[in-house]
Formats: structure tokens, sequence, C-alpha cells
């Protein structure tokens, strides 16, 4: 594990995953960040490499030969280099080996690093491709932020806040929880906010497009709050374990989506990916800003 500071935030990461533990308030010692709790999603802040959510029929398919694959990839099993830089910033890489290239048969090379800036955590997600061919790959994170933030609020008292004038668009997935193609506008409340209620997830994330880049958890009723920025990632979703009353919710700005429901996906021609020829690196970063 490694922990960073500027003397207002304080973060710690495990080599497993380059999970985020700790978001905190240094002066306060106030945990932003989800705690984990195996009865209820016993994840913090995962990172996801080299595909985001859900594959039909948990596989696809490379040059005609069928390779298997879990939700969010496989960078959630991985013990990955640690390398403290700086007092407040750190980073961790994994390469690929014998176990990764049984199931993603290319040469890589991914890195996460954390940094601080006054009251922002920065995550920057760099991806080398290191073998003699194409790769594609897709990148997201996933980092969980407690709700309530303040004694005396429910998570019905909180909404997602969008920049000024975003009309986001929902991308429809199915009830395996897989990409149907449609996008339709998603409603936004009167004074242009997202409000919160548990039936949002009833039926796993709501993901967007066209947001702005941005997504910010508030409540009017509270000072605490968490800013999102995300203008390397096309897509954001929200989710929280359903029927659970979860007091967290996630913000994960995704770079593509999850695989098409009813299509075993070639990787050459699953939309969205990101295709890096040798010797290319794709840099993408998303922060936090607590406020």
């Amino acid at each position: 594990m490694l922990t960073i500071t500027n003397g207002i935030i304080k973060a710690s990461a495990d080599a497993l995953n380059a999970q985020l533990s700790l978001v905190q308030d240094a002066a306060s010692g106030y945990e932003y960040l989800w705690q984990g709790d195996p009865d209820i999603w016993r994840g913090r802040a995962p990172n996801l490499f080299p595909f985001v959510g859900r594959l039909f029929g948990k596989a696809y398919t490379f040059e005609g030969r069928r390779y298997d694959m879990g939700i969010h990839g496989f960078l959630r099993g991985i013990e990955m280099e640690e390398r403290q830089l700086s007092e407040s910033a750190c980073e961790f890489a994994a390469e690929a080996d014998g176990e990764t290239l049984k199931v993603y048969p290319f040469e890589f090379r991914h890195t996460i690093r954390y940094s601080l800036e006054g009251r922002t955590l920065s995550a920057e997600y760099r991806t080398e491709n290191l073998g003699k061919g194409d790769m594609w790959f897709g990148v997201g994170g996933h980092p969980g932020f407690r709700l309530p933030m303040e004694e005396g609020l429910s998570f019905e008292d909180y909404c997602i806040a969008l920049p000024a004038g975003a009309r986001p668009l929902q991308c429809l997935m199915s009830d395996a929880v897989l990409n149907t193609g449609e996008r339709v506008a998603y409603p936004l409340g009167e004074d242009g906010l997202i409000p919160l209620r548990r039936e949002l997830f009833f039926n796993d994330a709501i993901v967007l497009c066209e947001t702005g880049g941005e997504a910010a958890l508030l409540s009017k009723k509270g000072s605490r709050s968490v800013r999102l920025s995300f203008p390397d990632f096309p897509y954001v979703g929200f989710w929280q374990a359903a029927h659970k009353d979860a007091p967290y919710l996630c913000v994960e700005p995704w770079s593509v989506l999850p695989g098409r429901e009813g299509v075993l996906e070639d990787l050459t021609t699953m939309p969205g990916l990101t295709r890096l020829a040798p010797g290319e690196e794709d840099v993408r970063r998303w922060s936090v800003e607590l406020l």
C-alpha cells in the first residue's frame, strides 16, 4: 500500500489493482470513500482493464480464437508494482505475463498514477502497446463515495449535478446488463439535477453519455460534496448494489460500453474499443474534487 498527502487530502491505494482504499480530508480525517462491506459490496474503487462491464457469453474472440473474460476485465486480480513518486504522487504498473496472455493475447504495460493538488485527487491511466501488432482495450474507473456524507441526511437527500446545459443520453442496457445500442434522452429534474432514489439502480447501473465530462454528488441540505471530472471518457456509469440500502454511490468514467446483447464480440469490430499500434500509448485522466 502507498499513501500520499498534500496536507489537504490524504489518500492510500493498494498494490492489488491500484485500488484506492482511503480518500480523506487531511485536517478532519473525514473519509469520502466507501470502505467496502462484503454483505453489500466489498469493492471501494476498482480500476477496470482491458474491458468495461460484461461481455455476452463472458467471452470474446480474436483472430478466430475464443477467450474467456469476466466482468470489468482482469486487472482487479493483479498485484501491481508500486512506486512512490513524491509525498503527493504515486504510481502502480502491470505488464503482460504468462497468465494474462492466456485471456488477453497482447503485450502491454498499464500504469495508474495518483496525484494531489489542492482539494483534487487525479487518476491517470497510461496504456502502452509493447507488442508487434495492434491491440484493443477499454479502461474505466469505479470509485464509490459515501452517501450520505453528513449526519442527519439520507441517500435520497442527494442528487447528481451535471454541467449547466448538459443534455445527457442514457445508453440502454438489457436485463443481462449488455449494450442494446439504444440511446434515449435522460430526464432531468426541473432544476437540471438528477435526484437520487434507490429504485434508479434496481436494474443495475445508469450509463450516460453527453454529460459534459463532469458530475457532482451533492445535497442542498448539506455542506459536503464531491465533483468528478472525466473529459477523456465518453461515458459515465452511476451504480450501487440493488435492494441493499447501500450507503454509497459509484461514479464510473468509462472509455467504452459493455459488449452487445447477443453478440460474441470480436476485438477488431467491437464498437468503442481503443486501438493502439505497436509502440503507441493512450493516456486518460479523471479527477475528484472534495468540496
